[in-house]
């Protein structure tokens, strides 16, 4: 059994799955996969070379094994340990935000169409943008240097040889599909203690110099805290009169519309929105 294959074997990745992996890899073909694991092959592209290694530097795979496997039969695999179990499974709660993303990214691309050396180039692309990364060149040639460097360091990053810097951490968010990005956020978020809401949207309107109605809010938390009865024991349950609990629910909810009216009022008129709107507007998230 030749070095590949036994690198393979270790990470239990078939050849389907191992093509998908290097989908955008010039030369990752599973036919081409099955050679390599056979028969001596000549000109093997340098952009396939690289791949595979980064897959498997884990195992202990490098370039001479790939090109000349007949002289390496007594190849011996690492079997460091890499975790592919799912992060939504209980048993494998982490606690740290590049793990969840991390985790979270790998179960995305093993177990749907998306591929790692898609995500890696957009990610570079957004990261280049905000000149975190390189700029992407001009030349093709270049630009295939520029894409297997992308692979390489999102492999990485996956892999757990190199950390992931924090200034990417929006940018990794923003190139995974919208019920991922959910996914990561939500236990982002729980290992913080907090829940994901998203802010309300304050909406621009052809409308200015309204009259401010603070008043209104005052009145609104005044009826709120009226029909507060159900609240006034410490705990909603059964014990609550149901009319009082719904009467309850819709002045919170009246106060709610009166303060995000005043909000639009506000932003119709001096065009200022709160902090938290204005961080979201400059987000990586929200691009």
């Amino acid at each position: 059994m030749r070095p590949l294959q036994k690198c393979r074997d270790a990470r239990n990745l078939s050849l389907p799955a191992l093509e998908k992996l290097l989908t955008g890899v010039h030369g990752g073909s599973k036919t081409t996969l099955s050679r390599l694991e056979t028969k001596p092959i000549n000109n093997v592209s340098k952009g396939l070379l690289i791949a595979l290694v980064e897959i498997f530097k884990n195992q202990g795979l490098k370039t001479e094994h790939i090109i000349q496997p007949e002289h390496y039969s007594d190849f011996n695999v690492n079997y460091s340990p890499i975790s592919e179990k799912s992060p939504c499974q209980k048993a494998d709660m982490v606690f740290d935000e590049e793990k969840v993303l991390v985790n979270i990214t790998k179960q995305w691309i093993e177990n749907t169409s998306a591929t790692l050396s898609t995500f890696a180039v957009e990610l570079c692309e957004k990261l280049a943008a905000d000149s975190f990364v390189k700029e992407q060149p001009v030349t093709s040639n270049e630009y295939t240097t520029w894409e297997n460097t992308a692979f390489k360091r999102i492999s990485r990053i996956l892999n757990g040889e190199h950390p992931m810097p924090l200034s990417w951490k929006y940018y990794w968010l923003s190139c995974l599909p919208e019920n991922i990005k959910q996914l990561a956020l939500n236990e982002m978020m729980a290992n913080s203690g907090y829940m994901l809401i998203a802010l309300p949207k304050t909406q621009k309107i052809d409308a200015k110099n309204e009259l401010a109605k603070i008043d209104v809010i005052s009145h609104q938390f005044a009826d709120v805290i009226g029909k507060s009865k159900p609240a006034q024991d410490g705990v909603y349950d059964d014990r609550d009169d149901v009319k009082e609990v719904q009467l309850l629910q819709d002045k919170l909810m009246e106060l709610v519309a009166a303060c995000l009216r005043e909000q639009t009022v506000i932003y119709n008129s001096t065009g200022i929105t709160s902090k938290l709107e204005q961080i979201w507007a400059n987000s990586p998230l929200n691009r």
